[in-house]
């Protein structure tokens, strides 16, 4: 191997670094065969001690053919996301940048996991200048080709694939201009401040809301080590809970909002760096059915949630993704609205069902006999159905050994047990219309 070359890059929180190389391969002769192998380390760093470990090359099959004469291919940019999870490789020849995520596993899996996320448009010229990666301290990753005059950037560089929303033309420069792949050095080269506030991905991309725990997370600038982390997350109103310690607190904010984040970092060496982050909480939507629901016999009721804006869904415990529903049975019910900005809200209420006094449609129980003494003298000798209309109802009778021993569809009141014992009987009244049940017993006693 002749001329190598190289690149080498942390990780923000100086955890992880990342070289890429690319060489010529020449015969025993010296001859340059014209192959270009580029390929990416990957180690664990110590920023305490300096100390690498688990170093890894990814076993990428990538090729370049290249005209023996040619400059151009191989690797030209390199960057961590900012949560250090994925890693982003420019290359030169094929106007490809790739991502790697390094939470596949083992190297294999890291080179298998390796897509295309963006291929920058016609323009750029092949030079051996490069091209260029860098993360900005907004936490989105930039990217300059060589003599063109835009600068493209990965609005979020912590996910997956397509998913990291690359824009080719995210700025553009002035008349004349060229990037000559140039972008700023890191940001302690530029002694900006050295730690950047951010949720999981990205605080601004994940909207908080109210009511939900808001987790925030810090990144250091590579090799500044904290000893402590002193946080105020601006809400005043949570009292003691508005300030915290750590690394990636969590605060639950409950009510709607903007709130600035404070954080003061006290590094290793004693120095202390402050940093803001703007957090938007939005609000969760009203949900509120009401009391609990009595229902009489054959009513029923609609449930709502409420008012809600324009565009908002819903969620019944059937499943229904309707606004309101109609409760004609007893049981638990339950809505859950989700507002258009996406923050989720549930309520519940109890439905009973009872008998109730003075309404036309509820049948009263409370007059049916629970003796009857067919002796042929005239008085009680048929079950009748005091209080209801009999030949609304169906009727079945058992005996105490659960055997049944009459049925009749629109009762006539005609039962006094004929050819049976004396005993207790217990008796099944189903309404043929509403289908509402009532079980009973009584005592034949002759």
């Amino acid at each position: 191997m002749v001329n190598p070359g190289g690149l080498i890059k942390a990780s923000s929180d100086g955890r992880r670094l990342a070289c890429s190389f690319f060489c010529f391969l020449v015969d025993a002769r010296g001859n340059f065969n014209g192959v270009r192998l580029p390929y990416q380390e990957v180690a664990e760093f110590d920023n305490r001690s300096g100390r690498i470990a688990s170093a890894y090359i990814i076993p990428d099959t990538a090729r370049y053919k290249l005209a023996p004469s040619r400059w151009s291919g191989g690797t030209g940019g390199l960057e961590f996301s900012p949560d250090g999870s994925r890693l982003y490789v420019d290359t030169l020849a094929g106007r490809e940048i790739w991502q790697y995520n390094l939470n596949a596993g083992s190297p294999a899996a890291v080179a298998a996991s390796r897509v295309v996320v963006a291929r920058p448009v016609a323009g750029a010229k092949q030079s051996g200048a490069g091209n260029n990666l860098q993360l900005g301290p907004d936490g989105r990753i930039y990217h300059a080709s060589t003599l063109v005059n835009r600068v493209g950037r990965f609005e979020s560089p912590n996910a997956l694939g397509s998913a990291t929303r690359y824009r080719d033309t995210a700025l553009v420069l002035t008349a004349g201009a060229t990037t000559w792949a140039g972008l700023p050095r890191a940001t302690n080269d530029l002694n900006l401040l050295p730690v950047v506030v951010a949720g999981p991905g990205s605080i601004s991309v994940q909207p908080a809301c109210a009511g939900t725990a808001v987790q925030l997370s810090s990144s250091l600038s590579p090799f500044v080590t904290a000893t402590a982390y002193a946080w105020n997350f601006g809400d005043p109103a949570s009292g003691p809970l508005n300030t915290a310690s750590g690394q990636a607190p969590a605060h639950q904010y409950q009510t709607a909002g903007t709130y600035t984040v404070t954080l003061i970092v006290t590094a290793a060496g004693g120095g202390q760096y402050s940093t803001t982050q703007t957090v938007q909480v939005r609000p969760r939507p009203v949900v509120d059915m009401g009391p609990d629901v009595r229902l009489c016999a054959g009513e029923t009721q609609v449930l709502s949630p409420g008012p809600q804006p324009a565009g908002s869904t819903f969620r019944w415990q059937n499943g229904s993704t309707a606004a309101e529903l109609t409760a004609a049975t007893a049981g638990i019910y339950s809505v859950t609205v989700t507002s258009p900005s996406g923050c989720a809200a549930t309520d519940e209420l109890i439905v009973t069902q009872a008998n109730c006094a003075g309404s036309p449609n509820v049948p009263d129980f409370t007059n049916l006999p629970n003796i009857i003494t067919p002796n042929q003298d005239a008085q009680n000798e048929y079950f009748v159905l005091k209080g209801l209309k009999a030949s609304d109802w169906n009727i079945e009778i058992y005996n105490r050994w659960g055997r049944q021993v009459y049925r009749k569809a629109g009762y006539d009141n005609s039962w006094n047990a004929t050819g049976q014992p004396e005993g207790v009987y217990y008796y099944l009244l189903r309404h043929a219309a509403t289908g509402q049940q009532h079980k009973g017993w009584m005592e034949v006693s002759r």
